[in-house]
Parts: C-alpha cells; sequence; structure tokens
C-alpha cells in the first residue's frame, strides 16, 4: 500500500548562517595587535626619549638660561644675614673751659697828658701826638687827615710783661664815633713783651676830621683781666 505521507523533510547540513564566520573571528585578533603594536612604538619611543635626555623627564632637567644663572647666584632667602662691621665712635674728648671772662669797666678818663696806671708798677701813658696826612696802604683803608699817637708802656716790675694783646683805639666827637685806623705814614705794633725795668712803645695813625679834635679819646685795653685806661681832650689839628 502506497504511502501516502512524505517522509519528514530533513535538516539542511548546508546551512551556514549559525556558524562563526572565520573572517569575523580573525577581525578581533587583528584589531588587538594592531592597537598593541601602537602601544609598543609609543614605549619605544618614550625610552628613547629617556635616553636621549639622561634619563630624567625635560620638566626636570636644569634650564641653562639666564634665569638659571641668576638662580644659582641668588642667595637663600633662609640664610642668616651677616652682620655689618661698625666702626667705634671716636671717643669724646673734653670741651675746654669757654667760661666768658668779665672784664672790668673802662678807667675813669685821665687827661692825654697824663699816665695811667694799668697794674701796680706797670705805667702807660701818651708820649707824643702829632696831626698828619693819613695814607691808604692796606685793604679798607682811606687817605684822610688823621693823628698819629705814640702809646709809652713802663715796666717797673721785676719781670718781662706781654704787650702782644694789647689794642689801642681811637673815638672822637661828643657822639664817640669810632676812628678808622691807618698803618702809615710810620704806624708801628707793640713788640711781644716788655723787659722788667724797660719800656716800650707802639705808634698808631687814626683818622680824625680836623674839626672834631677837641675831644678825643686814645683808649689803651692791655688785657682781658685788667680796666682799660682812656685819656681824653684836646689833639692836635
Amino acid at each position: 500500500m502506497a504511502n501516502d505521507h512524505e517522509p519528514p523533510p530533513t535538516a539542511d547540513l548546508d546551512q551556514t548562517e549559525d556558524l562563526p564566520d572565520p573572517a569575523r573571528a580573525g577581525g578581533g585578533w587583528r584589531t588587538a595587535a594592531i592597537v598593541g603594536a601602537i602601544i609598543v612604538a609609543i614605549i619605544a619611543a618614550l625610552v628613547v626619549g629617556l635616553s636621549l635626555t639622561g634619563g630624567a623627564p625635560p620638566s626636570a632637567l636644569p634650564s641653562s638660561g639666564p634665569s638659571a644663572a641668576a638662580s644659582d647666584t641668588t642667595p637663600s632667602s633662609s640664610a642668616p644675614d651677616e652682620a655689618v662691621p661698625t666702626e667705634a665712635a671716636p671717643p669724646v674728648e673734653p670741651t675746654p673751659d669757654m667760661t666768658p671772662v668779665d672784664q672790668p669797666p673802662a678807667a675813669e678818663p685821665v687827661p692825654i697828658s697824663d699816665p695811667a696806671e694799668i697794674a701796680p708798677a706797670l705805667t702807660a701813658r701818651i708820649s707824643a701826638i702829632e696831626a698828619v696826612d693819613g695814607e691808604a696802604q692796606g685793604p679798607g683803608e682811606v687817605a684822610a687827615p688823621s693823628i698819629r699817637v705814640t702809646v709809652e708802656i713802663d715796666n717797673a716790675t721785676t719781670e718781662a710783661a706781654a704787650l702782644d694783646t694789647a689794642v689801642v683805639t681811637a673815638y672822637y666827637g661828643s657822639d664817640s664815633t669810632p676812628a678808622a685806623e691807618l698803618r702809615e705814614p710810620g704806624g708801628r705794633a707793640f713788640p711781644a713783651s716788655v723787659a722788667a725795668g724797660e719800656s716800650a712803645d707802639a705808634v698808631y695813625v687814626f683818622s680824625v676830621p680836623p674839626d672834631e679834635r677837641d675831644a678825643v679819646t686814645i683808649l689803651v685795653d692791655y688785657s682781658l683781666d685788667v680796666a682799660p685806661l682812656q685819656f681824653h681832650g684836646e689833639v692836635p689839628r
């Protein structure tokens, strides 16, 4: 009897859609191999770079520019400051005694022809007065009618008397106007001293107007510790 049923279909052994594709399976391996080769190349490049720079990364190498030289010479701020030596102050020397000397007031005027005592046994007098024409010889001097006065100091003491501090000045008129001193004719200063038992003189020329010569004062100032002497009166015109 004929079989009305067809045999069941057999499975198609050539169905390849479910089997793994060797090409696709091998594609992932090749990708991994390429990535690995790139990584190896990067590592090799880094190794070569490190060997050329001496094994240190570029940021760690010292700079050879001006900033590096400046940093080498700049002292550390943590170093202690060195002490700067200072010179010792000079010793203070004692100042001399500057106490002013109070000179005694001028003695009462005496006539021009009279002697006057400077100190015991030391006497001054006007030994001569002459009318002369004063000559301008030094700076600031002006030629004018003048008087020439000779002052003599007698030393009757037992020791030499110093004359280097003696000063002679002249004044004239009711207002005691100071008379300008001239050097010529014949001016001469006192010597440095006068010996015991001796006398010494000096000559002074003063500019005094002829119409003011009826009241003239010659002041002899021997030193600061004695009173100045005043010789007052009329002098030749």
